[in-house]
């Protein structure tokens, strides 16, 4: 059975309250597994949509939530090249700082500096894999890797992502320090385990079980199991699956360490993913392969993420590791909106507020304009500060605390920062990829704004462009309108700062104007329409739309496909302002009577969808 602790704070208590119970059970009995993770596994790889701070948002909502402390995490090496030689050819080994493995590897060719980091990041979490392998084995405890996973590296290539069979590796290795008992790899990743199964095709003692969509080659092996389920799958039959067959398994083999995938790419919303396991489902299944390995007298075990794309992979993996840490069984878990703007706010909390404008609270300033006169600021005297309070200096520093130019640079750009300014237009932070002004990156324009709801002041967003010029389309995906190169993935957490921006600044709230319904939709959820009517009015649209990819859905409101039969102009999204309330008194603007206006619009509306 499983073991039942003596402190259960209930998931109903507030979670200040759960904290710190979990923390100090955690001082009378130990922390309840060991955590790898390092910041060198935060990760960007163009054309791929991997979150490189999935580990670190699990991190962030174990901590949250009690169930481990930061002191439970050990960093993890990068594993020695003798060490992937045990299970990988050597001139494959060898070959591996090279472009083209990683073109074959991944299905996109990519910058040389950007091919050497994912060398780097892979050969990281192989470290992690051997660090938490050998925790699992000497205190018999559960390892948690937050990373790993890299199944379909075969002996002689690369595969699917995965350059290093970092489970093989850590076979190996725990091999070479005598470990000779049975061991399983229980691969749950919604893609078949092909490498880990060919590496171990012919040994007895390591047993490969893996429910997948397809098999990705022979299936043979001494000891295996490998079950394709085939396309579109839901939890009835995923779970009975796996209850059928794991149990038998177990029982056969009786393994002494078990390596656990714990692929989220079955989730329904996953970026790459064709199966439909609901959130419910996923959890159920992380409980269950617990449970099971309890039961048995299993406690050496090493949970490895594996795959999962999209930036709300990391919840499925948290909901998991939350129950089986002795966390609630039904754990509540923040988006990833609110975990990341707690991250940022706590990294402006440390910021020194002169290491941003060069001032301290309440200290006076004087600058050219203060000896010379307003018309010293004519454009022409330096860039000035952005808002009246961002020195240039503090941009770059906050671009940097924030995790912004590192995510740059692991993208083979060499960032640097212009600003300028314009009384009327705003002020502009452009990041560019090199020295020259081709390579633009990012570019935002602000400025504060008096005019929309008198009284308040407001961060004025003007535009975010987020762009990587060096990028193609991958498969699957088209331009927005007015896209020209692919994103960056960093619209979040750009939106996000923009609200620690506001809270530091003291404003009432952001206001934008999106010009596009894609734009509007990036934003719509936690930010409203001003005026009700546009509220209802796109609530409608969005329900219209909600079976449409974004992209579609945008092109066919631009093209006139969205239309209104009972308007005299008959267009479909219409440019008003959104806001983000961050004051008591504008939150107050969004009561009771707004929202009747905004579901009376939304059930008025007529939007129809035309033909192509």
């Amino acid at each position: 059975m499983v073991e039942v602790r003596q402190l259960q704070p209930k998931n109903w208590l507030p979670l200040a309250l759960r904290h710190r119970l979990r923390r100090l059970e955690a001082k009378l009995r130990g922390e309840p597994a060991v955590l790898v993770y390092t910041q060198g596994y935060q990760h960007e790889i163009p054309g791929v949509p991997i979150d490189g701070l999935r580990g670190e948002r699990i991190l962030a909502a174990l901590v949250r939530e009690g169930v481990v402390g930061r002191e439970a995490v050990v960093i993890p090496e990068i594993a020695p090249l003798t060490k992937l030689e045990r299970v990988h050819a050597p001139d494959y080994v060898d070959s591996l700082t090279t472009p083209e493995v990683i073109e074959a590897t991944f299905g996109l060719s990519v910058p040389p500096g950007v091919a050497a980091r994912i060398i780097e990041l892979q050969r990281r979490m192989t470290g992690g894999t051997l660090l938490a392998a050998w925790a699992a084995r000497r205190q018999h405890t559960l390892a948690i890797n937050l990373g790993g996973g890299l199944h379909h590296a075969h002996r002689d290539r690369g595969r699917g992502f995965c350059l290093i069979n970092d489970v093989a590796v850590a076979i190996a290795e725990l091999r070479s320090r005598g470990m000779h008992e049975p061991i399983a790899v229980i691969d749950l990743d919604i893609h078949d385990g092909d490498g880990t199964r060919a590496l171990f095709a012919e040994d007895p003692s390591v047993w490969t079980f893996s429910i997948h969509n397809a098999h990705w080659g022979p299936t043979e092996a001494v000891s295996s199991t490998a079950i394709a389920l085939g396309d579109g799958v839901g939890d009835d039959l995923y779970l009975a699956t796996l209850r059928a067959e794991l149990g038998p398994v177990l029982d056969r083999h009786r393994p002494h360490l078990v390596f656990y995938l714990a692929g989220c790419d079955p989730a329904h919303d996953d970026g790459l993913g064709n199966w439909n396991i609901s959130d419910a489902g996923m959890l159920a299944r992380d409980q269950y392969v617990i449970t099971q390995l309890h039961r048995r007298g299993i406690h050496s075990i090493v949970w490895l993420l594996a795959g999962g794309y999209g930036s709300d992979a990391w919840r499925h993996s948290a909901g998991g590791l939350i129950a089986a840490l002795g966390g609630p069984s039904q754990p509540r878990l923040p988006s990833t909106q609110t975990i990341t703007l707690e991250r940022y706010r706590h990294l402006a909390q440390v910021i020194d507020p002169r290491e941003l404008s060069g001032v301290a609270p309440g200290e006076l300033q004087f600058d050219e304009s203060d000896l010379f006169g307003a018309a010293a600021d004519n454009g022409l005297s330096g860039p000035g500060k952005v808002l009246g309070y961002y020195t240039p200096a503090g941009i770059e520093l906050a671009l940097e605390r924030y995790g912004l130019l590192p995510r740059l640079r692991k993208l083979d750009f060499e960032p640097r920062i212009e600003i300028a300014r314009d009384p009327e237009a705003g002020d502009t932070v452009r990041v560019f990829g090199d020295a020259s002004d081709e390579l633009l990156l990012i570019e935002v324009r602000v400025s504060r704004d008096r005019l929309t709801i008198p009284g308040m002041e407001l961060l004025r967003i003007e535009w975010i462009l987020l762009q990587n010029p060096r990028a193609s389309w991958s498969a699957g995906r088209a331009p927005l309108p007015g896209q020209r190169h692919p994103g960056l993935r960093m619209f979040d957490d750009v939106a996000l700062l923009m609200l620690v921006v506001c809270e530091r600044l003291k404003l009432d709230g952001i206001v934008v104007v999106p010009s596009h319904y894609h734009v509007a939709a990036h934003y719509h959820g936690r930010m409203k329409f001003l005026d009700p009517v546009a509220e209802g009015r796109f609530r409608a649209l969005l329900e219209l739309l909600a079976g449409l990819p974004l992209a579609d859905a945008s092109n066919a409101v631009e093209h006139g496909r969205v239309r209104n039969p009972d308007a005299s102009d008959q267009r479909g999204y219409e440019p008003a302002p959104l806001i983000l309330p961050s004051s008591p008194a504008l939150r107050r603007r969004f009561d009771s009577s707004w929202q009747q206006a905004a579901s009376k619009a939304e059930a008025a509306a007529r939007f129809e969808l035309g033909p192509l």
